[in-house]
């Protein structure tokens, strides 16, 4: 998660004359390793501890789950960079930065939150 933190916070050096070569591909090729690395361990993850028969279900929920909050994430980004564009319209990139930033954040909040729950301490310890 933590690449594709850095993969979108690479985005922040884009400008109107930008190159493909400078500022897309890397974004492109950190994000292709952060999801190659990101997602497989979210679905292991999501069924670990599961009973056989219900490995499916919990697969199916992590699913629903990433497509709600994908949904959730495009609206706010979509919103804030239609504000940003909204107040500066003569900048095609306005409100680009602050949508970026909303990305970034909530990655770096669910990799916190990823960790917080990977190590609380297991009530059969107890």
């Amino acid at each position: 998660m933590l690449l594709l933190a850095l993969s979108y916070a690479l985005f922040f050096r884009i400008g109107p004359h930008s190159s493909f070569l400078t500022v897309a591909l890397p974004v492109m090729v950190v994000n292709g390793i952060g999801t190659a690395a990101t997602f497989p361990a979210l679905n292991m993850s999501a069924v670990t501890g599961v009973p056989d028969r219900d490995q499916g279900l919990a697969g199916a929920l992590l699913n629903t789950f990433m497509q709600i909050g994908g949904a959730v994430v495009l609206a706010l980004v979509t919103a804030v960079v239609e504000a940003g564009q909204q107040t500066n319209r003569g900048d095609p990139l306005a409100g680009y930065d602050l949508g970026t930033g909303v990305i970034v954040a909530t990655l770096l909040v669910g990799l916190g939150a990823a960790l917080l729950i990977r190590h609380r301490p297991d009530s059969r310890d107890h």
